[in-house]
């Protein structure tokens, strides 16, 4: 059996790479139209929901493994919409918590966001293997020049 070339296994990894987008990116639309919010604005709703007297914004960056800024942007639209109140604290720190009416909408959302299942899964893999593939997408990343961090369907 011949081993496939160079350019069939690139254009394999960048149709599944597209894969990964489109299932994520559909996902969030869908749940943007029915309920007004993204995939990624619930994942974090239900971070702070399930978190014992709330979490600090930079704490929600990192579970989302997004930039602070990127958390700040998806807690003021949680604000305007509702589902979460914020507590100023000393210095710049900022506690989120879960309002009725946000924990109403995750007690009625039986999806899961496309993220959180492929984060829960990728925490499953061996080691060696979830090590290569966070390096490969490394590698991606810088070659479209995206070395800064991502927006993540704020």
């Amino acid at each position: 059996m011949r081993k496939p070339s160079n350019a069939t296994l690139a254009a394999n990894a960048l149709a599944h790479l597209r894969r990964v987008v489109h299932a994520i990116r559909s996902q969030s639309r869908a749940l943007e139209a029915r309920d007004q919010i993204t995939s990624a604005q619930l994942w974090a709703l239900k971070i702070v929901a399930e978190a014992k007297g709330g979490l600090l914004v930079g704490a929600i960056a990192r579970t989302l493994a997004i930039h602070k800024a990127n958390a700040g942007r998806l807690v003021d639209k949680l604000v305007a919409r509702g589902h979460v109140r914020i507590k100023k604290g000393p210095g710049r720190k900022v506690l989120v918590t879960a309002t009725p009416r946000g924990r109403a909408l995750l007690a009625r959302r039986a999806v899961v966001p496309a993220q959180v299942v492929l984060l829960e899964r990728l925490e499953r893999l061996p080691r060696a293997r979830l090590v290569t593939i966070e390096r490969s997408l490394a590698t991606l990343v810088s070659f479209v020049g995206g070395d800064e961090e991502l927006i993540v369907g704020s």
